[in-house]
């Protein structure tokens, strides 16, 4: 997915210590004196069956760590650096785009010169387990957003989807030969930043695409287009966000309840300035919203998501209010991972 939600590369082991468990630094054994960049994506590049990690530095250039079964257990064997190009590393996604069963990699990036209003694209494709700076393509069309990269075609081979500067309609790149196609015959105009999904939520075990658009500056809307033989129709009218919502964060999914069917999540704001925030709950089929949790009180602090600021002059990074999913307490029972602030005062 995607593109934003890079990680500081700081590792933390959940170990045992003695009869009580703590959190264990293990930094140093697992990537020695290199322990320096933003972690930005996973994947088993060199195809030993052991994920490799993908890791920004200064933001023009890539190194990949590889696996080792010595300490240190990730060593940097791939760089890939960008300077000479004058661009800055905004994503990281690797994927087979040609179908030779080697691991490429997908860059999207901003040219220093254009703003953030443009994204490029290019595609370096391995070769012997590694990269070269001079072999790569260069799409030839740009993106107002981070597109989002699917099997759309249902040929294993990764494609890519979204706005291109020359339309207002998505398009998809087909991996393999590389051409241009309009993905959907929607008049809606997606959200910035997006949160689509490739998944399956109608349970017939097809990936459907789900969309985030904008009707107007204040308002966000969601769709899905089912996925019928490989032919998207949409489903329904367009769902409104949560009636009192002020900032609207990134969508995500999971099966909250335990019942087979994925669950669409929302975190929100119900005032510009994230002093009340919510989570709210929906899934295809139902026309409400239903809040998950509204009180982030803890003792006596309250706590808030942190808005996102998209100030195109602005030099720092603001990410979108996102929920992570996953296990973390091991109950079997799904999570959500947040970054809060303390909105007390």
């Amino acid at each position: 997915l995607p593109g934003p939600g890079l990680l500081p590369l700081l590792a933390l082991l959940l170990a045992l210590a003695g009869p009580a468990r703590a959190l264990q630094n293990v930094t140093a054994q697992l990537f020695g004196p290199e322990a320096h960049g933003t972690l930005a994506a996973f994947g088993d590049f060199n195809s030993d069956k052991q994920t490799d990690l993908f890791v920004l530095r200064g933001g023009n250039e890539l190194v990949i760590f590889l696996a080792d079964q010595k300490e240190p257990y990730f060593k940097p064997r791939v760089k890939l650096p960008m300077k000479s190009l004058g661009v800055t590393i905004t994503s990281v996604v690797p994927g087979d785009y040609d179908g030779d069963s080697q691991m490429d990699v997908l860059l999207t990036t901003q040219a220093q010169s254009h703003g953030r209003d443009e994204l490029s694209v290019f595609i370096f494709w391995g070769h012997n387990q590694t990269l070269d700076l001079n072999h790569k393509t260069m799409l030839n069309k740009t993106f107002h957003d981070e597109p989002l990269v699917m099997d759309f075609n249902g040929d294993l081979i990764p494609d890519v989807f979204g706005v291109t500067s020359d339309s207002n309609k998505p398009h998809i790149l087909i991996g393999g030969n590389l051409s241009w196609h309009a993905a959907l015959e929607t008049q809606s105009k997606m959200y910035i930043p997006h949160s689509h999904a490739f998944i399956d939520l109608n349970n017939d075990f097809t990936a459907d695409l789900f969309l985030t658009t904008s009707p107007n500056s204040k308002s966000i809307q969601f769709e899905t287009w089912v996925n019928k033989d490989g032919n998207f129709s949409k489903a329904g009218k367009s769902k409104d966000m949560p009636s009192g919502a002020k900032v609207v964060g990134q969508s995500v999914f999971a099966d909250f309840d335990g019942d087979g069917q994925s669950e669409h999540l929302l975190p929100v704001c119900e005032d510009e300035t994230c002093q009340r925030s919510a989570i709210y709950l929906t899934k295809l089929g139902l026309d409400q919203w239903i809040p998950v949790l509204q009180d982030f009180r803890n003792k006596d602090t309250v706590w808030g998501f942190v808005p996102y600021q998209n100030d195109k002059s602005s030099t720092e990074i603001s990410f979108p209010i996102t929920l992570h999913i996953g296990d973390y307490n091991m109950d079997g029972y799904p999570d959500a991972l947040a970054i809060l602030k303390n909105t007390s005062g």
